[in-house]
């Protein structure tokens, strides 16, 4: 292994574990673990909505995709582009406004009260817990191949080195 990919993995781990501790020392409730004390502006939350969606699906299964796809891919992204930028305008206020007002931290609690229904809530926590799963496999999947290739480990070793590490920074 190249002293200089050991070298920027360990400045990467450590900078994880600094913004961990930094971020657990603002932490003294639910809703600050969630929804950040819901202090944060619209551009950190635009930050950290594009840091979320530049991910080794971003890089690696996009990637793949059109390959596959050819030009017909641009097609997704002429019409993900707009849906997206509009969500933004006139989704996200709106449902800003009322999270506040229902005082819900997470899709599903806002749905619950919106609804008034606890099936409502439970039938969405399930939902997003199982499509969540099945892309948090595709991360771990991917982010284990490209450390697996980058410091020549063995595929098992990376997955575990991942699993590891993706633990440990939730936890801090």
């Amino acid at each position: 292994m190249p002293w200089f990919r050991l070298f920027l993995i360990a400045a990467y781990l450590l900078l994880l574990v600094h913004h961990g501790r930094e971020g657990s020392k603002n932490t003294r409730s639910l809703s600050d673990y969630l929804v950040a004390g819901r202090s944060l502006g619209g551009v950190v939350i635009a930050f950290s909505f594009y840091a979320t969606f530049v991910s080794t699906n971003s890089f690696i299964g996009q990637a793949g995709e059109s390959w596959e796809a050819g030009l017909a891919w641009w097609l997704k992204v002429g019409i993900y582009g707009p849906l997206c930028w509009l969500s933004w305008l006139v989704v996200a206020p709106r449902f800003y406004r009322r999270s506040r007002e229902y005082q819900s931290l997470t899709v599903a609690d806002f749905l619950g009260t919106r609804y008034r229904s606890v099936a409502v809530r439970r039938i969405t926590a399930v939902v997003i817990l199982l499509a969540s799963g099945l892309y948090l496999i595709a991360i771990y999947k991917g982010s284990s191949v490209a450390l697996s290739q980058f410091l020549g480990l063995t595929y098992t070793v990376s997955a575990i080195a991942v699993f590891a590490v993706v633990t440990a920074y939730t936890l801090l």
